[in-house]
């Protein structure tokens, strides 16, 4: 749990914006490489990932449609600009 904290004072206090999703990117994956030193990756869910991995995949493929719809539409453009 500290390290949680630590990693969101840091992400959120010390580093410039352009580093908050590499910083919790490498802390994710540094927790995930230190809990399968602790539980196997069976426990994890680490052994059984192919339903997952369709279904992001699907979900990814879903998401870049949608949004390259909208691009395409001129009306909708004014839903990518920030305001």
């Amino acid at each position: 749990m500290a390290i949680l904290v630590v990693a969101n004072v840091i992400s959120n206090r010390v580093l410039p914006a352009a580093l908050y999703v590499p910083w919790n990117v490498a802390i994710a994956a540094g927790l995930v490489v230190l809990g399968r030193r602790i539980v196997p990756a069976s426990q994890m869910g680490f052994c059984r990932y192919r339903r997952g991995l369709t279904w992001g995949m699907v979900i990814i493929a879903a998401t870049t449609l949608v949004l390259l719809a909208a691009q395409a539409v001129a009306p909708l453009h004014d839903l990518f600009h920030d305001k």
